[in-house]
């Protein structure tokens, strides 16, 4: 899948995107989080390159740019490709325009981040802007003190829950892109009773035999058998990038 590591390269000065280390997510706000400004480089889609300071905005999906007297803002359909060295994560970051048909069925442009790619496969990911909703919660020891049908507000708390959703893909030779799985992340400044963390994550595998489709049925053995004996789990993002990461050299060469 070399193609895909090439469109960007004769512009953009990266060419090391995938394989490269990732490292795990640690401690998000989705409310209060930004990316800061980053040197990087944008390639746009009449093949015009902008060197500056480059910013991605995941929670709404805006990519800016500034070269010290203004900046601007794009969208997917004006740009092939981003690149930018993300200081939080100390990783270089790669993002390429790609279309994908949304479940309303229509075709469209998206930014997906290349996260890996193999001789057969490539792993993408993307995240859907940030949501915020008002939710009510029940108070402990209302439910049956008759008060809350007096007064219904009296015995719920409302509380703000924000979300963004990370959907895994991955993409083949072919340029047919396959959403794998999806984790859903939720905070609403209420630690979990189980991780003692503000994040709740509801996952959803959605093509559970995806992977194996592009790594073949003896490969994908050897995957399952190493992600069972480290308590590994393939719908969770940083657990499969570790069982990809400790196959890579057969993944590369798979055929």
């Amino acid at each position: 899948m070399k193609y895909l590591s090439c469109l960007l390269v004769a512009a953009l000065s990266v060419c090391q995107a995938v394989g490269q280390d990732v490292t795990k997510s640690s401690g998000r706000t989705l409310l209060n989080d930004r990316n800061e400004w980053s040197e990087g480089s944008i390639l746009l889609s009449d093949n015009t390159e902008l060197k500056g300071m480059v910013k991605y905005d995941d929670h709404d999906g805006i990519l800016s740019y500034n070269n010290g007297d203004n900046t601007r803002a794009f969208g997917p359909r004006s740009v092939l490709g981003f690149e930018f060295f993300d200081n939080s994560r100390q990783h270089q970051r790669i993002f390429y325009t790609l279309d994908y048909e949304a479940p309303d069925n229509i075709r469209k442009p998206l930014f997906f981040e290349v996260l890996r790619e193999y001789k057969t496969f490539a792993v993408l990911v993307k995240l859907d802007p940030v949501q915020t909703e008002k939710k009510a919660i029940l108070l402990p020891g209302q439910a049956f003190d008759g008060f809350s049908a007096v007064n219904p507000g009296a015995g719920t708390l409302k509380k703000t829950v924000v979300s963004q959703v990370e959907t895994v893909y991955l993409m083949g030779t072919d340029g047919e892109i396959e959403a794998y799985f999806r984790n859903r992340l939720e905070q609403d400044g209420f630690a979990s009773a189980t991780s003692g963390k503000d994040d709740k994550v509801k996952g959803k595998v959605i093509d559970r035999d995806l992977l194996e489709k592009y790594t073949g049925p003896e490969l994908y053995a050897k995957l399952t058998a190493y992600a069972k004996e480290n308590d590994l789990k393939f719908k969770t993002l940083d657990d499969l990038l570790k069982i990809l990461d400790h196959h890579k050299e057969l993944l590369k060469a798979t055929e």
